[in-house]
């Protein structure tokens, strides 16, 4: 049984190995049109509240967003149209690039997003609030974005001589990492924590009504710190990060949410930079990797802990915080658990090797 699993890794990575391969150059080229499109897309997602008559499918926003779509789907083509002429015997299934098969995948959904999105807004107009981050073409498109984002990633992810890497280095893998935490807090259906002011919103005289802004308060910080979390674990499933990782992870989806109310409200936005620079000195301290599980969930639950204490500490050097002791006492430890449970989902106990024959029998 052991044979045969050894088997099938060396022919997995025997097939790996046949394939042709980008540069770093190459996957940071990708990585940088990425930053045009998303950067496109939260442009045009703030000149709808700042521009007057911005509420139109062809503005210079719209314009610039799929001009940076066009010239990536080109770029994309001409790896594997690049890769057809070194070996006109391949299929063109074969031309593609080592990792790069997701954001193929993602090249034919934004072809299909793009005129989505113009037949929706030409039937059901032009979305504002909820209803635009909702929106079916905005999620195919969103979805588009991440899956071509993530090429470079698994590209660099399939490198073998990369165990010890330089922040400028490694940016193939955390520029389009944080341009897809950046869309995943965005578009998390109004759980993000960096736009969340509930903590400090004054008590309602409803009872029922405060206690769903709690709850809600409560749920911004959950889905937020497990988001990130888990993009930060999965990186350290494979890399040793530089130092600044952990804090481009946090910096960019906090800044760049906020960018779109002016950089309000500010506590949030701060603690999400800091929390992601403490993230880097706890990195190395604990140095978390798949084969320090202990490391990696006590990495796991203290990150989880220091964004949400750190929301809630700022928050009150501004105003006055109007959770309960109980509520946010409860809030830090559920985050910390959610830590913990998205540690065990991506560094999960071994399996004894008699299970592992016994289920593969």
């Amino acid at each position: 049984m052991r044979m045969r699993v050894l088997d099938q890794v060396r022919f997995r990575l025997d097939a790996v190995a046949r394939r042709p391969r980008t540069t770093w150059t190459e996957d940071l080229v990708t990585a940088l049109f990425s930053l045009w499109v998303i950067g496109g897309l939260f442009a045009d997602i703030w000149s709808h509240s700042h521009v007057p008559r911005a509420d139109t499918f062809f503005s210079p926003y719209h314009v610039f967003l799929y001009m940076g779509l066009l010239l990536q789907i080109a770029w994309m083509l001409s790896l594997i149209y690049r890769n057809f002429r070194q070996d006109p015997s391949r299929r063109w299934v074969e031309c593609i690039p080592v990792g790069y098969g997701v954001g193929y995948v993602g090249m034919v959904l934004e072809g299909v997003g793009g005129p989505a999105d113009f037949i929706w807004h030409q039937i059901f107009g032009l979305e504002q609030g909820l209803n635009a981050v909702l929106s079916p073409s905005h999620l195919i498109g969103v979805t588009a974005f991440c899956l071509v984002a993530a090429a470079p990633i698994m590209s660099m992810w399939y490198r073998i001589d990369q165990s010890e890497q330089r922040l400028a280095s490694f940016a193939p893998v955390f520029l389009p990492a944080a341009l897809i935490a950046l869309i995943i807090v965005f578009f998390a259906g109004g759980s993000n924590l960096f736009q969340s002011t509930l903590a400090t919103r004054p008590h309602d005289p409803r009872p029922v009504v405060t206690s769903f802004l709690w709850t809600l308060g409560v749920g911004h910080m959950l889905v937020t710190t497990a988001l990130l979390v888990g993009i930060v674990l999965s990186i350290l499933r494979r890399w040793q990060v530089p130092f600044g990782t952990v804090t481009i992870l946090f910096a960019v989806p906090a800044v760049g949410t906020g960018i779109i109310h002016d950089l309000h409200p500010a506590p949030p936005i701060a603690a999400g930079i800091l929390a992601g620079f403490i993230g880097d000195l706890l990195v190395q301290w604990l140095r978390p990797r798949p084969s320090r599980r202990l490391a990696m969930r006590v990495f796991a639950v203290l990150l989880s802990m220091v964004l949400p204490g750190l929301y809630l500490a700022l928050s009150a050097l501004k105003t006055q915080v109007t959770f309960t002791a109980t509520v946010w006492g409860g809030g830090l430890l559920a985050c910390m658990l959610a830590g913990f449970l998205v540690s065990l989902a991506f560094t999960p106990p071994a399996v004894p090797i008699q299970a592992a024959e016994f289920r593969n029998d």
